[in-house]
């Protein structure tokens, strides 16, 4: 189609398992706009759901497409529109046109979603090889080195690598320990390791586990195990936003309270430190360590600063001598 690794093999099971995988993977974004395929084959003949697949995927707008395509001259239209909008992204593409994807063509169909996958899914992640499938293969060993994955074909077909890879995102994941998946039923495996990674992860089970246990489409395996690679990515900037949402930022952080207004000799007064970080947000933990100092006439005065645990902190100081304090 327009990639080396779409290379279907002689069993045609790849087929079935591409046509599930795909329309998962599909509605899975589809879902966005309360959109839905139903049949690859037919349902996108007229454009409209491969046009806004397309929008929602990239993040752009297709212009000039038929919104009510009825003949099919506006059927092709929107097809075409999909196919150039998809050039306009340099993504090349071989030996398909608008009337194979109105008229129908499952194979050709199946090959045009695999490049939009691949782009949009697979290589927004891409390591420096070259090649989509060793740079995902290269980060699923990484991670879970113990089970030897060679491939995206057998060495996920007794479902342990699944469970292994779940487990490695987020330890305590699976919900049982490890050591109980040798010599198990691959698909009571696959099954498992599915499910937690639903559950624990929001991952969907957009590869049914026993075509995970049939080993007969790497394609669609690949395109479920992106997923995870995608999870890491995004728990990773998740992380580093939260971090950043309890730093306090000295530029925004303010103080009020009477104690920065006036106070009077002998009593206590006292304001408030109300952190906030760089978005300039109020923080609700505490943990920062305030340096704190009150200049008198006299001598400077070492105020008492608590830590609320809630992102304010309470400061109360003694003024000994009347004068301006700062």
């Amino acid at each position: 189609m327009a990639d080396a690794d779409y290379k279907p093999n002689q069993d045609t099971r790849w087929i079935d398992i591409q046509k599930r995988t795909f329309t998962k993977w599909a509605n899975n974004f589809l879902l966005e706009r309360m959109l839905k395929i139903e049949d690859l084959v037919t349902d996108l003949s007229d454009g409209l759901l491969l046009v806004n697949l397309l929008e929602i995927i990239s993040s752009k707008s297709i212009p000039n497409y038929n919104k009510k395509p009825k003949i099919r001259a506006q059927k092709l239209e929107n097809t075409g529109a999909a196919l150039q909008f998809l050039k306009n992204e340099g993504i090349k593409l071989v030996a398909i046109g608008p009337e194979d994807i109105t008229d129908s063509n499952l194979k050709l169909i199946l090959g045009l979603i695999w490049t939009i996958i691949l782009r949009y899914q697979i290589q927004k992640i891409s390591g420096a090889s070259g090649s989509a499938k060793n740079d995902l293969l290269e980060w699923v060993r990484k991670k879970i080195p113990e089970c030897n994955v060679k491939d995206f074909a057998s060495s996920w077909q007794d479902g342990r690598a699944i469970c292994h890879l779940t487990e490695a995102l987020k330890p305590g994941a699976f919900p049982e320990p490890l050591e109980n998946l040798v010599g198990r039923d691959g698909l009571t495996n696959a099954t498992a390791g599915e499910d937690a990674a639903e559950k624990e992860l929001g991952i969907p089970q957009i590869l049914d586990p026993q075509d995970m246990v049939a080993a007969a489409d790497e394609l669609s395996t690949m395109t479920y195990i992106s997923y995870f690679r995608d999870y890491e990515a995004n728990e990773a900037k998740r992380r580093a936003a939260d971090l950043a949402a309890k730093i306090a930022d000295p530029s925004k952080t303010i103080a009020y309270g009477p104690g920065l207004e006036h106070a009077e000799t002998g009593i206590p007064a006292e304001f408030t430190i109300q952190t906030r970080n760089a978005a300039g947000k109020d923080i609700n933990v505490g943990g920062e360590n305030f340096d704190v100092k009150v200049t008198g006439p006299s001598a400077d005065i070492a105020p008492q600063v608590v830590d609320n645990n809630n992102g304010t902190y309470s400061v109360t100081y003694v003024a000994s001598n009347p004068g301006k304090h700062t």
